[in-house]
């Protein structure tokens, strides 16, 4: 079985406080900093595979089809499949 040392600090109020804040504030930039990634350029705006469906007007399959098929790329983010809206528009002008 494996020890664990556990080693406790004093700390006052006080700095606990600003040690949890510090380290909150500091996620948050992050996170923030990731949205603002994707948020602030329209051009880059992703589209989900309900919304891209919608605009193309195709079905779910027909959607999963034309990305397998590498017709129409897709962005993997976690679990979830978006679509740059500019490719989408491309592809739109492409068959048109």
């Amino acid at each position: 079985m494996e020890q664990k040392t556990l080693q406790l600090i004093q700390l006052s109020v006080q700095d606990l406080t600003d040690l949890v804040s510090s380290c909150i504030a500091n996620k948050l930039e992050k996170v923030n900093a990731f949205l603002n990634l994707k948020v602030e350029s329209p051009k880059e705006e992703l589209l989900t595979r309900d919304e891209t469906s919608k605009l193309l007007k195709i079905s779910l399959t027909t959607l999963w089809k034309h990305s397998k098929s590498g017709t129409l790329p897709a962005k993997k983010i976690g679990h979830k499949v978006y679509y740059f809206r500019q490719d989408v528009m491309n592809r739109l002008n492409s068959v048109a």
